[in-house]
């Protein structure tokens, strides 16, 4: 039986969709697979966990030979795995080490690390990028024990659906000659910087908004920052650019919203392994991202934070688009699933 415990569609964030494409992955290989975690279907089987205590609880009465694989609930992983040998946590980002930060009061002090020493325990880990590996050796995790595993699963056609948007988005589409398309899972600030930089391709589409037929699609599977969103919505309307702004949220996986698109960003202020990004490049679409992390080398870079590079780019790309998205070249289809199952079989020796 394999455990995997954390977030699972809706909302469609990164992680909700690896774990949601891993069990399908999974179950037609004919393994036994039970999601614990958070969900905001109506009806699901996801088996909740809705404290860390409660959460303890409830895993600790499975077997021993059972897998536990953790892409959320940290703390629970840490406790866990000093009497089950079997568990295995994936980080999906490189801000590992901000669950460690020092805080004022000694309490806190004493209880991070406290977990921290017990997290570093844990026998198995994957990351997604080299990155993420150092920022796990950097907390005191031993290398021997990390897995670079990118966190791409090809998806199931049937699964790509987008039911509640995507009548407006063809709307959309068809009164704009070119799409510029941009995702994230919610709005959030990190450091007083808008983590998946909404407010920059704003800024891009004001400075382009000259260019006839340039519309700007922003996708997010729930708005989390309400006031934020709030912010940037003004901002359009101060702009004057509302009719060439559509806002997509909640409308399931990005893929139906891909295939009709000109132009994708990822203008994260830093990043884990972006699936959209990799799906992006796979569906042949000219890609623009941030170089606040490594990305892969069919991706067009801009200075990380630079709208003024940001804009050039996308105006170099508007003004020879047939060319480089012919220039495109096909890319292998990835699928990590195996290198994920090879470390099962080996914790199970």
């Amino acid at each position: 039986m394999i455990n995997l415990i954390g977030p699972y569609p809706p909302p469609y964030g990164g992680v909700s969709v690896h774990i949601r494409r891993l069990e399908e992955a999974l179950r037609q290989k004919s393994y036994k697979v039970v999601i614990w975690g958070k969900t905001q279907a109506s009806q699901s089987e996801i088996k909740p966990l809705k404290s860390f205590w409660k959460g303890l609880r409830v895993l600790s009465v499975l077997s021993k030979k059972e897998i536990l694989h953790f892409h959320d609930f940290y703390e629970i992983a840490a406790v866990i795995s000093l009497w089950k040998k079997n568990t295995i946590v994936t980080i999906h980002n490189e801000r590992i080490r901000d669950r460690f930060k020092i805080r004022t009061s000694f309490k806190h002090h004493l209880t991070r690390r406290v977990h921290q020493w017990l997290f570093c325990r844990i026998r198995h880990f994957i990351t997604v990028s080299e990155n993420a590996k150092n920022e796990l050796i950097g907390i005191g995790v031993r290398a021997e024990k990390i897995h670079i595993i990118p966190a791409y699963i090809s998806p199931q056609e049937n699964k790509t659906s987008a039911p509640a948007y995507r009548k407006s988005f063809m709307d959309f589409r068809k009164k704009h000659k070119r799409i510029v398309i941009s995702n994230a899972s919610r709005l959030s600030i990190l450091n007083n910087v808008d983590l998946y930089g909404f407010d920059l391709c704003i800024e891009a589409l004001n400075a382009l908004k000259a260019k006839e037929g340039l519309g700007l699609v922003l996708v997010l599977s729930e708005i989390g920052n309400e006031k934020y969103y709030a912010e940037l919505r003004e901002r359009i309307e101060n702009y004057g650019i509302t009719e060439n702004t559509l806002w997509i949220i909640g409308g399931g996986e990005l893929i139906p919203y891909l295939h009709h698109s000109d132009i994708f960003l990822r203008t994260t202020v830093t990043d884990g392994f972006s699936l959209s990004l990799q799906e992006a490049i796979e569906m042949k679409i000219p890609t623009i991202a941030s170089d606040s992390v490594d990305r892969p080398g069919e991706c067009i870079l801009f200075k990380n934070r630079d709208v003024e590079d940001l804009v050039y780019q996308i105006d170099r790309i508007l003004a020879n688009y047939n060319q480089i998205k012919e220039s495109q070249r096909e890319v292998s289809r990835m699928d990590y699933v195996e290198k994920i199952i090879e470390l099962y079989s080996k914790m199970l020796c």
